[in-house]
């Protein structure tokens, strides 16, 4: 009987051992994590929301090749991206386009509306 006692209290300790060695891989993991920002995109036509049909597309240029990210296709959207500088195009489909140079800085939020006339 105190053998079992013995082994019971070996495998709860185990057990503690490896939950509590799980909560510290988690942090660990959550540190190591990327650090965004936050994109928020609204479309506007003559000041409206542009319920019609849009698309953003969201890329940036690194040693003069553009690579996108992104495409979105409603007229308001929230994006997490790493911090840089983005071009960020919208399109309507009254053949009217913009195109925006936007910096993202980590952990912060920004709001770019364009309004299309």
């Amino acid at each position: 009987m105190n053998s079992q006692k013995k082994y019971t209290l070996g495998v709860k300790g185990l057990l503690l051992i490896i939950l509590i060695s799980m909560g510290s891989f988690s942090t660990t993991h959550a540190a190591v994590k990327n650090v965004t920002g936050q994109l928020k995109l609204l479309a506007t036509i003559d000041n409206r929301p542009a319920f019609s049909s849009v698309i953003w597309k969201i890329s940036n240029s690194k040693a003069g090749v553009q690579k996108f990210f992104k495409t979105i296709y409603q007229h308001a959207a929230t994006v997490e991206l790493a911090p840089g500088t983005y071009h960020v195009t919208l399109s309507a489909k009254n053949n009217k386009s913009q195109t925006h140079k936007v910096t993202i800085v980590e952990r912060q939020q920004r709001t770019l509306t364009i309004n299309l006339r």
